[in-house]
């Protein structure tokens, strides 16, 4: 059959010489699958299918591992299984030379350098020149290596192995197909452009959820021409969408496409339990906070309902024949993607609410475990499309993990005899007790909110009181009904025209009043921008936020230069360090560099700087990830975005799509500050950076907006 359809056969990176271990390998029958102790039966084993094969076009796997995917028995050291790996590669090549073709160099074989084989060949591992190097993804589909200047000259060349879909630590991605296309655009067109073309393969696990990612790799692959350009993406996938469903549903399909796949890059549905496997943990809380920076856990529920409702339209918009093929593409991964968010995004506003007394918290815990019933009802009706035909194909529970259950909310009670409770968006409260509302910066357009809520009374009522004219508040009073509307949340901004005829005052104090108290509310007004240019990066409230391609002077020399790559990242533009010269640049102080301006109100000495990378490798086995950072004028740090193996920095960074690293800076004096980031290893690729004067070791999970003077004019 593979003859018919001319079909190339090869086996994975686990299983050499066209053997199926885990199906065909039988301890019983053969004993350990154990080069150093059960030579014969192993070497009998590959024999016989070199036999079999003999007359297929196949590409041979060559080497060995452990029958599921794991590191070859019998060897305790890396010197003794480069040793061995030796013997069997010889063994495997001089069986190929007697089956297949005397002449071995001309027998297609691969060398998968994955997981601890990429150790070996770093130990010395001899591979000879006609073998295909096949390279892989760390399995989250970030390349480890790729070809060195003189690997990338062998006659067998070298390829890619790279993931869609993936079982294993730290957690599995086995239910929605969610890699961001633009990062396996960057990353296999860096693999194509640096002479890893040979042979490509994509591990898509379920075909059915990845049907786009698959055609994406593919098209790459077929004629990768049309994608040196990355603004090529989204032109491929209004491209596929409009092929199936008519270009005017796809062009909406593929927009809505994209803003699934970016809020899966900031955290897959399947990773949004901030749970892990192998060894399997519990379900904690998410690490989006919902009584700050805008409540980043509504933002993001926002951001799925809108993408739902544009299902949701479509959808009545679809002849009956395209139904079944829209759920499956685009309804089904939309809604169960928005449904997995919610069930955890409500369960973390329960707790969080519990604690501060809210009557609500019962209200988002029962949202919660409708979004599980939700994914329940969508899987059931997918299983159900075309009369049946895709039964069975569509599962929600991979394996069983925690993070699939309708989640346990238990919610904790707080001592508080407040009948009204009174949140405000970063809560601080003065050294007088009133709560203080973030300070605003003049001419900005930013708003802040006031949450008002029940917390022991069925019914109450509120209202602001003696706030000036030129303080906006979305509602100056309410009534609030365990029944009806058990809290509300007020937004309050700043008239600045008003602002400026009132005087310009710097701080104002005005009441919040309740049926039973009232409390004081505290406005600060910050005039430490008033001179600088408009749109200019400044810190707010103790934190400067500015994006990679946000420069505001780039230097390159040569052929090397900084290269941006729109539509990537969080921020969805990053900055590439050069890829053409693969080794380091030595001297830093005449390096390319990236120069950024910002604008600071507080002195400290020590502000922390985070830096954020998209995670990626060094480029080659021996390379590093390495920047250097310059602080106005004090010395250049060196910063290295590397990791080793299987770290717990490594788990971070694939599960959150980030790299951070952080610098403390001093802040001499307030106004301008200069951040130059000079050059050094190739394939960094900077997103964003986050200044905070309030000593605080994190910085927000989500992206925060950046931290312009965003002027009314």
């Amino acid at each position: 059959m593979a003859e018919a359809y001319n079909i190339i056969i090869g086996t994975s990176h686990a299983e050499p010489m066209l053997r199926n271990n885990v199906d065909e390998w039988s301890e019983d029958t053969y004993g350990h699958f154990n080069y150093k102790t059960n030579k014969d039966n192993v070497y009998k084993y590959w024999e016989d299918r070199v036999k079999e094969a003999k007359d297929i076009n196949a590409i041979y796997t060559i080497g060995m591992r452990g029958v599921h995917d794991s590191g070859m028995e019998g060897v305790k050291s890396n010197d003794e299984a480069v040793a061995l790996l030796d013997g069997i590669i010889k063994d495997q090549r001089d069986m190929l030379k007697k089956h297949i073709n005397p002449d071995v160099t001309q027998v297609p074989q691969a060398f998968t350098v994955y997981k601890e084989v990429l150790d070996l060949y770093k130990a010395g591992l001899k591979v000879s020149d006609d073998i295909t190097l096949v390279w892989t993804d760390d399995n989250y589909g970030y390349i480890r290596a790729l070809s060195n200047a003189d690997e990338q000259k062998r006659s067998g060349g070298s390829g890619v192995y790279y993931h869609a879909s993936y079982w294993g630590r730290p957690h599995d991605y086995l239910w929605l197909s969610t890699t961001n296309p633009y990062l396996i655009h960057e990353e296999m067109m860096k693999a194509y452009n640096l002479n890893n073309r040979k042979i490509w393969i994509i591990n898509v696990g379920d075909i059915k959820p990845a049907e786009y990612n698959t055609q994406l790799f593919l098209d790459m692959a077929y004629d990768a021409s049309k994608f040196q350009n990355p603004e090529y993406i989204a032109t491929h996938q209004q491209e596929f969408y409009s092929e199936i469903f008519g270009s005017e549903l796809g062009n909406s399909i593929s927009k809505i496409r994209e803003d699934y796949f970016q809020l899966a890059f900031e955290r897959k549905p399947e990773f949004m339990g901030w749970s892990q496997t192998e060894p399997t943990t519990p379900i904690a809380n998410t690490a989006y906070n919902t009584l700050a920076n805008g409540d980043e856990i509504q933002k993001r529920i926002d951001a799925y309902d809108a993408i739902e409702k544009q299902v949701e339209v479509i959808e009545t918009q679809l002849s009956g024949n395209l139904k079944s093929a829209f759920t499956q593409l685009v309804g089904y991964p939309v809604k169960a993607s928005s449904h997995m968010n919610k069930k955890f995004l409500f369960r973390d506003k329960a707790m969080i609410y519990a604690k501060q007394g809210r009557k609500s918290a019962s209200n988002y815990a029962k949202l919660s475990h409708q979004a599980y019933n939700e994914i329940e009802a969508l899987t059931k009706k997918y299983n159900m499309l075309s009369n049946k035909k895709w039964e069975g194909m569509m599962d929600m529970k991979p394996r069983k993990l925690p993070v699939y259950d309708d989640p346990e909310i238990i919610l904790s009670k707080t001592n508080t005899k407040e009948a009204i409770g009174i949140s405000v968006e970063d809560t601080l409260t003065t050294s007088e007790g009133a709560l203080q509302i973030p300070t605003f910066y003049v001419n900005d357009i930013k708003s802040y909110f006031i949450d008002i809520y029940l917390k022991h009374t069925d019914h109450g009522s509120w209202s602001f009181n003696d706030f000036p004219k030129w303080v906006k508040l979305s509602k100056t009073s309410g009534n609030l009904n365990v029944s009806n509307i058990d809290e509300e949340r007020v937004f309050i901004s700043i008239d600045w025209n008003a602002w400026k005829k009132a005087g310009e005052p710097t701080s104002k104090t005005f009441k919040i009043e309740t049926n039973s108290e009232e409390k004081n509310i505290q406005i600060n007004i910050s005039k430490s921008y008033n001179s600088i240019p408009e749109t200019s990066f400044i810190e707010k409230n103790g934190m400067a936020v500015v994006y990679a391609n946000h420069f505001s002077k780039k230097n390159d020399i040569d052929t090397l230069k900084w290269k941006e790559i729109r539509g990537f990242g969080h921020s969805k533009s990053v900055m590439q360090s050069n890829l053409l010269k693969v080794s380091p640049i030595l001297n830093q102080e005449n390096a390319p560099f990236l120069e950024y301006e910002m604008y600071t109100e507080t002195i400290s000495e020590t502000a922390n700087l985070t830096l954020v990378a998209i995670p990626t490798h060094p480029l080659t086995t021996d390379s590093e990830l390495r920047i250097a950072v310059q602080w106005n004028n004090e010395p250049i740090q060196s910063i290295n975005f590397k990791t080793e193996g299987r770290s717990n920095t490594w788990k971070q960074n694939v599960l959150s799509n980030k790299a951070l690293k952080q610098i403390q800076v001093p802040i001499k004096s307030t106004g301008k500050q200069k951040l130059r980031i000079y050059m050094v290893d190739p394939g960094v690729l900077l997103d964003y950076f986050v200044l905070d004067t309030r000593n605080q070791t994190q910085i927000p999970y989500k992206l925060m907006p950046e931290t312009r003077l965003n002027s009314l004019k």
